[in-house]
């Protein structure tokens, strides 16, 4: 995988743990697996609001634009704007969310390499 690559991962990982910093949420458990086919991260956090669930589920759960993958992404967090999650969306497969627990809420999010 190349630079640029590795590059996009990591500004789509940023934005996910900003927001959920920017809502309260200071401690965070994230575990990211480089494959040869796929990027998973898995963001573990103490039990979410369903408001927070909602907002990242409609935002990011969009198809992938590959057009955006290719220009667009440079420009997340250049701006001091409330959220990119709907940028995020664009540059991800698909994000589950497990809420099922009392105490935590586990996001996993799935970039497949093209």
């Amino acid at each position: 995988m190349s630079i640029h690559e590795y590059k996009k991962d990591c500004k789509i990982i940023d934005e996910i743990t900003l927001y959920l910093m920017k809502n309260g949420y200071l401690k965070l458990n994230i575990d990211i697996t480089f494959e040869s086919d796929a990027l998973t991260f898995i963001i573990k956090v103490p039990k979410c609001s369903q408001h927070i669930i909602e907002t990242i589920d409609k935002q990011i759960n969009v198809p992938r634009e590959l057009e955006v993958e290719e220009y667009g992404w440079e420009l997340m967090g250049e701006s001091d704007a409330q959220s990119e999650l709907c940028l995020v969306g664009l540059l991800i497969d698909y994000v589950t969310i497990d809420n099922t627990n009392d105490n935590s809420t586990i996001f996993t999010f799935v970039r497949k390499n093209k």
